[in-house]
């Protein structure tokens, strides 16, 4: 999505992806460096669309805003690889359910937004999702939740993980879809990473095209692909050790655990509640449980955006609003 001015007029430009999405202008006039649209997806399941704020932040970047204008309650929703605006088929009616709730809802342009993450990390992503909330801290913020989609739950993870959160603006933590992107059942394809894995892991030259089905660079192949690579948040075989270096410091932050019963990312052989299940115990404070919950929840017969069953979708969305009128009460 790029927007331009040229003279006193704005012009907006949309790039679709798989999932349509258009762009109304709602108001043309420039304010305060906001502009206000209103976003449609091919999957709207209320049919309304979603009427917001665009505006920038940190160095170029954009975020578009949507909910209870002035909120200082936000959430960050997050998308996975390829993804940008409108991430997944939820998001408008997560929005919706949001705003009921006092909640705005934040979906973010970072720099490895649609295919631009193949020369992108994750600490790039943390670097970004920091000068967005100092932007949103200038728009009232004083309680922030996040919701990571897919690789969106490892930004979210690997945020907490490096970001000391000594103001507790941080309340909530939803990790849906979270699927380690190294791990297969397919020997083929583990054979045909190794040939991209060997060799220098810290190269930022790209691989050939054959190598990926998007640009990628050869570090950012290995973090996604090799075990202890950056991106390994998810993958089962790593030992209660390794797990709790990765999530000890959500002990204090409340976090839903979502994963897709049908996702067609993961493993068939993955046992996905144990998964979860060891996930959330490494999240818990070790040897002195509290009262922050962390909840695997297995979503059954779902794939791995929630297009599918609309049960699922609506199992997923109320668990989130209990667990948000259990801490905001």
């Amino acid at each position: 999505v790029l927007l331009m001015r040229k003279r006193s007029y704005y012009a907006l430009i949309v790039l679709l992806s798989k999932d349509c999405v258009s762009f109304v202008p709602a108001e043309h006039k420039r304010r305060q460096g906001v502009l206000k649209l209103r976003m449609m997806s091919s999957d709207d399941s209320r049919g309304e669309g979603m009427t917001g704020e665009l505006f920038s932040y940190g160095n170029g970047l954009q975020a578009f805003e949507s909910g209870p204008k002035g909120s200082k309650k936000k959430m960050i929703m997050i998308g996975g690889l390829s993804d940008g605006l409108l991430a997944c088929p939820y998001v408008p009616e997560l929005g919706f359910c949001l705003a009921e709730e006092g909640y705005s809802l934040v979906q973010p342009i970072l720099r490895s937004s649609y295919c631009q993450f193949g020369f992108r990390t994750l600490d790039d992503d943390v670097a970004d999702l920091l000068d967005l909330i100092t932007k949103l801290k200038t728009r009232g913020l004083n309680r922030l939740a996040l919701c990571g989609h897919s690789t969106g739950s490892q930004i979210c993870a690997h945020f907490v993980r490096n970001y000391i959160n000594n103001d507790q603006l941080l309340s909530l933590v939803i990790l849906q879809a979270a699927v380690s992107d190294r791990e297969t059942d397919d020997n083929a394809l583990i054979q045909q990473r190794a040939i991209w894995l060997d060799g220098d892991t810290s190269s930022e030259e790209m691989l050939p095209r054959e190598a990926f089905w998007s640009p990628i660079t050869r570090r950012r192949f290995f973090d996604l692909h090799a075990k202890g690579g950056t991106d390994d948040y998810f993958s089962s075989d790593l030992s209660d050790h390794e797990l709790r270096e990765r999530f000890s410091k959500f002990h204090n932050v409340p976090c839903i655990l979502a994963y897709s019963g049908a996702d067609e990312y993961a493993p068939p052989s993955l046992d996905k509640l144990t998964l979860i299940q060891r996930i959330c115990k490494a999240m818990d404070k070790e040897d002195h449980p509290d009262n922050v919950p962390h909840i695997p929840l297995l979503l059954e017969n779902a794939d791995h955006a929630l297009y599918k069953p609309l049960s699922a979708r609506k199992r997923f969305l109320d668990e989130i609003i209990r667990l948000i009128r259990t801490f905001d009460s």
